[in-house]
């Protein structure tokens, strides 16, 4: 019998074929290699799809990862958009190298700074930023830091410490360095009187506490230094002075009446004299030829008057800064945004978030759309409502799937080991999950009298 040549027919394993083209990193073994954000970045655009689409739709689930729940897309969506101004390789590659610089100058230097920086120091200097970097207005800082306008006047209204992460974005938006910014050693000072009262305790401020003699004593005594002192660049107003003491104007008022008329007076006598108006004839005209349009009140503010004043000396040149002022605003790309909004089928996101999105204060939209902002509220809120719904049954669905499981091991399914097989252990503690787990104990003939029920 003649043999001839056999051949194995038989498929090798072949991986899977990747969905995706090779794309060749840029400066690779160079000092400027490009990351792993600006990688992706152009994989997206090469594959003509949003960098939102492949991470959600490609590189998560290859990676294990369930991104399908709508609220897993709004979370992304909103840190696509937060950090969508550090995609650029060379521009993120120098935003790292600055921001590893200056913390380690900030860490080198942690040892020999013997005072902790204190909230109101901070707003102290938050607020040199805005008077140096932003002409006075707080919405221009915002704008430039890509963050919302409320959160730079929570930090300005000492409601708290703001996150480092806030800190190093300011710094790098305005290019200066933490640990200058942390001692105020780079920014100007202010041209009026520092306070002479931070020695003082607060006199009355919400503590319901009586006025002491020795409380009017303290506030007679700050009100007569500043009388006193003749060289002031710029008299405080009556209710900085009630700021410094940790009062209210109306106890000032009540307790030192003749010194709060004389401080009055003497608040508003500067601003007759020719080289106060000479300043703010300055500052108005400075802020029409300004390339970023400000408020009126930042004028003020920046001057340390009242509207009020300026108005009264310059109204024209006050109208035109307030007609520039509010010809920002593009009102009708405003209505559309909120209107396609509406006309979507997908989640809406909250009024605040649109604010957000639009570079505007939230108080604004409500103003000018009211009606819209109702119905996005509305259907937010119903939409929340919804996850919170769905939410809640799984978690009951999972606390009765844990209570099986051990009934079937032959284990009784009490809390604490029904805990250890959820993804949150504190679900057994919400009143829907000790509810479901109470009664599924109860279906599975266990007794439930001893109990306690959540009311």
């Amino acid at each position: 019998m003649e043999s001839y040549q056999t051949w194995d027919v038989t498929i090798p394993p072949i991986p899977p074929r990747s969905r995706l083209y090779r794309l060749e990193p840029i400066g690779v073994e160079m000092p400027y290699v490009e990351c792993l954000t600006s990688y992706i970045a152009r994989l997206a655009e090469e594959h003509c799809v949003s960098l939102k689409a492949l991470m959600m739709r490609e590189i998560f689930p290859s990676q294990g990862l369930d991104f399908t729940e709508p609220h897993h897309y709004r979370h992304l969506s909103t840190f696509c958009e937060q950090n969508s101004s550090y995609l650029n390789d060379r521009d993120d590659f120098e935003r790292q190298c600055w921001i590893a610089e200056r913390v380690g100058e900030l860490l080198a230097a942690a040892r020999d700074l013997r005072v902790v920086t204190t909230k109101e120091q901070i707003a102290t200097m938050l607020s040199l930023c805005v008077d140096q970097y932003a002409q006075g207005n707080v919405s221009v800082l915002a704008r430039k830091m890509n963050v919302s306008p409320s959160c730079l006047w929570n930090y300005l209204h000492k409601d708290g410490l703001p996150f480092f992460d806030f800190l190093i974005r300011l710094c790098y938006t305005l290019s200066i360095p933490p640990l200058e910014f942390l001692t105020a050693s780079s920014l100007p000072r202010r041209r009026y009187l520092s306070n002479p009262a931070k020695d003082l305790p607060e006199v009355s401020r919400c503590t319901g506490n009586r006025i002491t003699q020795d409380d009017v004593r303290r506030m007679r005594h700050v009100l007569e230094t500043l009388l006193a002192r003749e060289g002031i660049a710029r008299y405080p107003s009556l209710k900085e002075i009630a700021q410094w003491i940790g009062c209210r104007v109306e106890t000032l008022r009540r307790y030192c009446p003749d010194l709060c008329r004389a401080s009055v007076r003497r608040y508003m006598r500067q601003w007759v004299e020719d080289s106060a108006r000479v300043r703010m004839r300055e500052a108005l005209e400075s802020a029409l030829a300004g390339g970023e349009p400000i408020s009126l009140m930042a004028v003020a503010r920046q001057l340390g008057c009242a509207p009020e004043t300026l108005r009264n000396y310059f109204p024209e040149l006050c109208q035109a800064i307030v007609a520039r002022n509010r010809g920002r605003f593009d009102y009708q790309r405003i209505q559309q945004r909120l209107q396609e909004v509406l006309a979507s089928n997908e989640e809406v996101p909250s009024v605040t978030e649109l604010a957000r999105q639009l570079g505007y204060g939230a108080s604004l939209i409500w103003k000018h759309f009211t009606d819209l902002c109702k119905r996005i509220s509305a259907r937010y809120l119903a939409q929340k409502r919804k996850r919170g719904e769905e939410r809640v049954r799984a978690t009951c669905e999972e606390i009765r799937q844990a209570v099986l499981l051990l009934h079937n091991q032959g284990i009784y399914p009490g809390a604490k080991r029904v805990s250890h097989l959820l993804k949150n252990r504190h679900s057994v503690r919400t009143f829907e999950g000790h509810e479901a787990w109470r009664l599924m104990l109860a279906e599975l003939g266990y007794p439930t009298d001893a109990i306690k029920r959540y009311a």
